[in-house]
């Protein structure tokens, strides 16, 4: 790949934007499509009742989110207010440093919501609810910038839904509706665990929680059970045809006077056929492809090359966790063997398929009941990343059940899972892809044979040593080594991830080079340049571009 895309100016209109949060309120509402899918998601964020959106970065949950809100503020029935918690990570060292840390955190969850309901609703705020928010800004500002801000004595969950309760009676509306954004931040247990106790805490007759969060890795409070407290709703839906369709949907809005030269419908349906459900991929690659500017007699190998880079981009993404998460190095590296294989039986089975002149193509991996444990582990850490989806229900085959894990279109692709003939055209690509409701287009196997024991045995948590003895920590609880009595410190995590180099964050290399010529070296240097002032001075570099990495730099801390 060239970097031809982070050259040209079209590049740097915000119509690739893909970050649903950096859309003014004018692009959200021209730029949005809605499918029946995410009808059907909707109507269960705009109700009354607690619910948890689930899917991976870019699958569209702050879209969701955001249009929820604007739904239930237009009926009037209720008073929503969305929070993003997008930066709660940068609260991760005062839980090495203060031994308030749990009540830090919990105020500034409290501070975010104030914020975020003045924001809302100007106009409607009075009496105390006013009154708190009125400060809310200000120490969330410091907070996220130095752990050792003091408390400025805010409410409570239980004492914040009361205030909030007595607003809506004086706004003669039927409740508050909290749409919480980045609610639990992924590998960071404790925030998780506090998180899961406020919004139980919170909720009330009168006050409800739509709460975004993560696939596979995201830890509940002990006493919060889902059914009970919440119900788990799907914000990611894995190709169909209905999916293509709202792609297509989705550029004829940012593309009003049509499709530019070489984009042609045929390449449109691959790269949507390709992103496995998530818009923010199906973006990068139009993205992309466009940056080369393709002549027509190359558009197929631009188009594979695009995909290509793409699972290569969306791989780096799990295999970063082994720096961001040491705990679960083992795991990482394990996971990469996991996904090679299931790409080997899938390619073998579409071999044979082909060679028999079937057109079905299998494109999930049924492992057989029971799973190991370790292997559900590495499962859920490649769904994070949005490599693998796990289906919420088993299927049968004969006297035995399934668990059906579906794998990233691209990586399928890119690793030659499927056997299409010769010179296949991108159509015949597209559909290869495209799961529907395919009865047989799943690869059997055991467990064994995706995690062999061997392997299953070298998963095992890294949980760092004694900084005097070198003796190994024996549990993530220890607070004095075993071996030496000495105290045995966590360091903290999101101080170590912002000293990391820009090179981190999967930039064009023309957009690395100007940058370290500039001085931006580390993460932390991006995520300083308040305003982007910085970023805006470089050659090269304009409005979108410079949202896009500190997005980027700020993705890269969160986890």
């Amino acid at each position: 790949m060239t970097d031809a895309a982070a050259q040209g100016p079209a590049q740097d209109e915000p119509h690739f934007e893909e970050r649903a949060e950096n859309l003014s309120e004018e692009q959200f509402d021209q730029w949005t499509t809605v499918t029946k899918f995410e009808e059907r998601v909707l109507s269960q964020l705009c109700n009354s009742s607690p619910r948890l959106l689930v899917g991976p970065r870019g699958c569209g949950k702050t879209t969701l989110l955001r249009l929820a809100s604007q739904r239930i503020a237009r009926t009037g029935r209720h008073l929503p207010i969305y929070v993003n918690y997008q930066r709660s990570f940068n609260l991760e060292p005062a839980f090495s440093t203060r031994a308030d840390a749990a009540e830090f955190f919990q105020e500034w969850l409290t501070a975010k919501i104030l914020a975020a309901a003045r924001t809302a609703h100007p106009k409607a705020l009075a009496g105390q609810l006013a009154s708190l928010a009125s400060g809310a800004q200000s120490f969330i500002d410091r907070a996220e910038r130095d752990p050792s801000t003091p408390l400025i004595g805010l409410p409570g969950p239980a004492a914040l839904s009361k205030t909030l309760s007595d607003w809506a009676i004086e706004r003669s509306k039927a409740g508050v509706i909290l749409l919480l954004d980045d609610a639990a931040q992924a590998f960071a247990p404790e925030q998780q665990r506090i998180f899961f106790e406020y919004v139980q805490n919170i909720r009330s007759s009168l006050v409800s929680y739509k709460a975004a969060i993560y696939p596979g890795v995201t830890e509940y409070s002990p006493t919060y059970n889902i059914g009970h407290d919440a119900k788990i709703v799907d914000a990611w839906a894995v190709n169909d045809d209905r999916y293509v369709a709202s792609m297509h949907s989705l550029l004829e809005r940012r593309m009003p006077d049509g499709l530019p030269p070489g984009l042609s419908n045929e390449v449109v349906e691959l790269l949507a056929a390709a992103s496995f459900g998530i818009p923010r991929g199906f973006l990068n690659m139009i993205e992309t492809f466009l940056g080369e500017s393709p002549d027509p007699g190359l558009t197929t190998s631009v188009a594979v090359t695009t995909i290509n880079q793409h699972a290569e981009e969306v791989d780096q993404v799990f295999r970063q966790l082994a720096k961001k998460v040491p705990a679960f190095g083992n795991y990482i590296s394990a996971g990469v063997d996991v996904e090679q294989r299931m790409c080997n039986q899938l390619r073998l089975l579409n071999t044979v398929r082909e060679e028999r002149s079937s057109d079905e193509q299998a494109v999930d991996i049924a492992i057989r009941v029971p799973v190991n444990q370790k292997l559900r582990q590495i499962l859920g850490l490649l769904e994070y990343a949005g490599i693998v989806r796990v289906s919420h229900e088993t299927v049968s085959y004969g006297d035995h059940v399934y668990l059906r894990v579906a794998l990233h279109s691209a990586i399928l692709m890119s690793r030659r899972a499927f056997a299409h003939g010769q010179n296949p055209t991108l159509r015949m690509r597209a559909r290869a892809a495209l799961r529907g409701s395919r009865q047989f287009s799943s690869k059997r196997v055991l467990g064994d044979r995706l995690l062999p024991p061997e392997d299953a045995a070298a998963c095992v948590l890294k949980l760092g040593e004694c900084a005097r003895c070198h003796q190994p920590r024996p549990t993530a609880e220890a607070r004095f080594c075993f071996n030496c009595g000495a105290e045995l410190k966590d360091e903290s995590r999101y101080a170590q991830l912002v000293q990391a180099s820009i090179a981190e964050l999967a930039l064009p290399s023309l957009k690395l080079e100007v940058l370290q010529s500039a001085g931006f070296s580390t993460v932390e240097d991006i995520l300083n340049d308040r305003g982007q002032t910085g970023l805006l001075r470089l050659w090269s570099i304009g409005p979108t571009w410079a949202r896009r990495i500190q997005s980027r730099a700020a993705e890269y801390v969160s986890l």
